[in-house]
């Protein structure tokens, strides 16, 4: 019986869109104009007045996705975008030299 070839299994290659939520920890009100960017890539959006950002086209693979609100400390999350689904962050920053409440 003749042999097949192998074939090697590639990731997927289609983008998806990463969707986010920025609160305030504190408060957990949102946090409008807050700028949320996927590294390595020159995606970013800014947050709405409901705190909520979207960015489409976000390359298949893992990204981390950044977000930055003045007078808050940054926060990262790691993603691993797909062809199927994308990605709902909730992502809550604390205020820059505040610690959160436990």
């Amino acid at each position: 019986m003749p042999q097949l070839p192998l074939i090697p299994v590639r990731e997927p290659t289609t983008p998806g869109t990463v969707t986010v939520l920025l609160l305030d920890r504190h408060n957990g009100q949102p946090l409008a104009g807050g700028r949320i960017s996927i590294q390595d890539t020159r995606l970013l959006a800014l947050t709405d007045s409901a705190g909520r950002a979207s960015l489409a086209n976000v390359p298949a693979g893992r990204h981390v996705v950044e977000s930055i609100a003045v007078g808050y400390d940054a926060q990262r999350d790691t993603v691993t975008v797909g062809p199927t689904a994308g990605w709902a962050l909730v992502m809550q920053l604390s205020l820059a030299g505040f610690a959160p409440c436990r």
